[in-house]
């Protein structure tokens, strides 16, 4: 069996609308994906791409440039903070957003960031999201 695609199954009944965003991070963050945890995805991300820029939230979020296994971790290294400050509950709020412009007022408000820092990078909580067991 597979963590990463029984926890879409179980979070599509809950919302079916969720965003894709939102959906592939709350399932990565619960269920990892292709064998690995959270964690060890961001170590990987962090030390194989140490040069590249990271995308900001923003582009997380609308980009569709964004290679699967960079979305995944980054997104949910997203959902892990939302869930480090407000529990369930926030993470229930993040997976009712269905548009782009949804989710990205739910990770501001949640999160506590003006619209300036959505255009920063998503490393910072890659490298949290690192430090995790």
């Amino acid at each position: 069996f597979y963590p990463h695609e029984i926890v879409h199954m179980v979070t599509g009944e809950i919302e079916p609308q969720m965003h894709p965003v939102v959906s592939e991070g709350v399932a990565t963050w619960l269920g990892g994906s292709a064998g690995f945890d959270l964690a060890s995805m961001a170590r990987t991300i962090l030390k194989t791409r140490s040069s590249d820029p990271m995308p900001s939230i923003e582009r997380l979020v609308v980009g569709t440039d964004i290679d699967q296994e960079l979305l995944y971790a980054a997104s949910a290294s997203l959902v892990k903070a939302v869930f480090e400050r407000h529990g369930m509950l926030g993470v229930k709020d993040l997976m009712a957003a269905t548009s782009d412009k949804q989710v990205l007022n739910r990770v501001r408000r949640l999160l506590e960031l003006s619209p300036v820092q959505s255009h920063h990078s998503v490393t910072p909580y890659l490298i949290a999201a690192s430090l995790s067991k």
